[in-house]
């Protein structure tokens, strides 16, 4: 396909009806996304954006973002808010489970759900003039089917059709055939989009050359194993050089001998007027094999970015430099994808605080992504921090933590010990039995009897 939009839904039916680019994506987006979470100084402010984004499913719209990101290379996100009272703010402070009033103002409305739009139902008003004017707008194509349920609903969809908004149905029932997205309640993000398109092409579009010779490999395959087994034996009965001709006793003797004696996958044919035999197989089985669909392979995982060591397709013996380039690709697009969704909760995070009047805004924390020998790296990153080579907010950013949320952690645990909050830290750095040890180093001086 050379259209975009043709390009992106070659690529959506890819992910569809080939499982190795269907279990990569869903990898990626799964391992992309693993342990994202909100973190906020204030532990009610924090509980209070933890909730949130349980009701909002931030976890599976995270997932679901990267998936659609790697996947079509657009995402397109609609929001929808719900108001948000002092009563529910406090409720779910509290970690309550209720229901938000919903209300069309803007002071504490805040986003309650998110829908990914299909890119193939999204167009850009304009076209390449709005991308040249740099006021991209976009809507939403009205199917035929929907313009029909809408103009004629049925019993079944009067209902839906009845909450639908006013401005949509009017423009349904004016004859548009686009619906224009508002631009307060839709975000568009890009997977490595150049300036000059109106569409990125998904990452699958590389590597569709190869899918198809994959796909026709295996229908190649399919054709040879319907024809592996077509072995055909001619039996013929008399001789027209010495002018033998056959009897009808005859022919249905050999008929039934052969019928009694029937085994599978061979075809048997008898034919006057001589008995004769000749048999003929198929030599087709010599395609079948593995072999053929190693180069295929590994050019699929090369385009995803998959190392030929975590492939486990025989034929791989790439070296240690290839492996570490192709894994480090792997890694980089991971947090390429990580950081535009980090762009989009920043954005929607922002909204919550303005609407709710924090001070601060919540902070978006994943687990870190880590495909060498963990324990050795940060074994060898807490020496460093020991011997003042790097600093303290240095090891926290390594280890997938926020340096000021930590810092503001530790202070209060260290309050609290000192109001004798929390009991004493127990390590070979820190004793816990203080007071005891002074008593020991005392007796041994002599200071004080043990009495």
């Amino acid at each position: 396909p050379k259209d975009q939009k043709e390009i992106i839904k070659a690529c959506m039916n890819a992910y569809d009806r080939v499982g190795i680019i269907k279990n990569v994506i869903d990898l990626m987006g799964d391992f992309a996304s693993q342990g994202v979470q909100l973190v906020h100084p204030n532990k009610k402010i924090e509980r209070f954006y933890r909730k949130w984004f349980t009701k909002v499913r931030g976890r599976e719209r995270s997932e679901r973002f990267l998936n659609i990101l790697y996947r079509c290379g657009n995402v397109v996100v609609k929001r929808r808010t719900a108001r948000i009272t002092s009563q529910f703010q406090e409720s779910l402070s509290k970690a309550a489970d209720l229901t938000p009033k919903e209300d069309r103002i803007k002071k504490r409305e805040v986003p309650w759900v998110y829908d990914f739009l299909n890119p193939m139902s999204v167009e850009v008003l304009g076209d390449e003039l709005a991308l040249f004017a740099g006021k991209p707008k976009f809507a939403l194509r009205v199917s035929d089917m929907i313009k029909k349920m809408v103009k004629n609903p049925n019993s079944q969809h009067k209902g839906l059709v009845s909450s639908l908004p006013a401005e949509i149905k009017e423009a349904i029932n004016s004859g548009k055939k686009y619906i224009e997205l508002d631009d307060e309640k839709t975000s568009v993000y890009y997977y490595k989009k150049d300036d000059w398109s109106l569409w990125a092409h998904p990452m699958i579009y590389a590597i569709l050359d190869d899918i198809i010779m994959l796909e026709k490999m295996k229908l190649a395959d399919m054709s040879a194993l319907d024809g592996a087994i077509s072995n055909i034996r001619l039996w013929t009965l008399g001789s027209l050089d010495h002018k033998i001709l056959p009897t009808k006793a005859g022919i249905n003797k050999l008929r039934n001998i052969l019928a009694s004696n029937f085994g599978g996958g061979t075809m048997d044919l008898v034919w006057g007027p001589e008995i004769d035999f000749k048999e003929s197989a198929t030599q087709v089985y010599r395609f079948l094999g593995s072999e053929k669909y190693t180069p295929v392979l590994n050019s699929v995982y090369a385009g995803l970015g998959i190392p030929p060591t975590l492939t486990g397709v025989s034929g791989n013996s790439g070296g240690f430099s290839n492996n570490f380039v192709s894994l480090k690709t792997l890694v980089e697009r991971l947090e390429y994808g990580r950081a535009i969704l980090t762009d989009f909760w920043k954005g929607e995070i922002e909204r919550v605080q303005k609407a709710m009047g924090f001070r601060l805004p919540a902070q978006l924390h994943f687990d870190h992504i880590s495909l060498s020998d963990e324990a050795a790296e940060k074994n060898f990153l807490v020496q460093l921090a020991d011997r003042d080579v790097i600093s303290v907010e240095t090891l926290t950013e390594r280890f997938g933590e926020i340096p000021e949320i930590e810092k503001i952690r530790v202070n209060r645990e260290s309050r609290d010990r000192g109001k004798k909050k929390m009991p004493p830290k127990a390590s070979p750095y820190h004793d816990p039995q203080h007071k005891e040890s002074l008593e020991k180093i005392a007796l041994t001086k002599d200071m004080f009897a043990p009495e």
